[in-house]
């Protein structure tokens, strides 16, 4: 499956009136092994990218790639489920949640290479660690519904900040 087609398929779940679209798009993303993804994706040492391949009013479809010895602050998704699939190299993504200004771990995963992730605000906070000293993570994601605009919590200050999601890549 392509790029291009997993687009396809994901805009027909929308188009359907059945009431499991989620779990049909974890799918599609556990069939989705092509390597098009490595076209026209921005890289830059010093943060991450965000490279869009897709956008309408259900969804967003980008790739993002995750610079050596990385780590992302921790952050929400404003409302909307994210699935994640690591493309490429390996990441450590750690689960939080908050409350009266502190920090619970609840679970720190390896994510290899073809697994699929998937986090929410009800599930909770996350953090992106790319541990690689000298290789790029590449992670696929899937956002129901888009979203421009998301929080950042640093831990240490207990401080959260409303940042907007700036693309790379149109």
């Amino acid at each position: 499956m392509t790029l291009t087609n997993l687009v396809t398929e994901i805009k027909t779940i929308f188009e359907t009136n059945k009431s499991n679209k989620l779990d049909e798009i974890n799918n599609k993303l556990q069939e989705y092994s092509g390597d098009d993804w490595k076209t026209n994706l921005k890289y830059d040492p010093s943060r991450y990218t965000r490279n869009s391949v897709f956008k309408d009013d259900n969804c967003q479809i980008m790739i993002m790639c995750w610079p050596p010895n990385y780590v992302s602050p921790i952050h929400d998704h404003n409302n909307s489920e994210c699935y994640n699939k690591l493309l490429d190299g390996s990441i450590i993504e750690k689960k939080f949640k908050i409350k009266n200004n502190d920090f619970t771990l609840l679970e720190e995963s390896k994510i290899e290479k073809n697994d699929i992730i998937r986090i929410n605000d009800e599930i909770g906070l996350h953090q992106i660690f790319n541990l690689d000293s000298k290789k790029y993570a590449v992670t696929l994601h899937l956002y129901v519904p888009a979203y421009d605009s998301t929080f950042i919590y640093k831990k240490e200050s207990c401080n959260i900040k409303k940042i907007k999601v700036n693309l790379s890549t149109e």
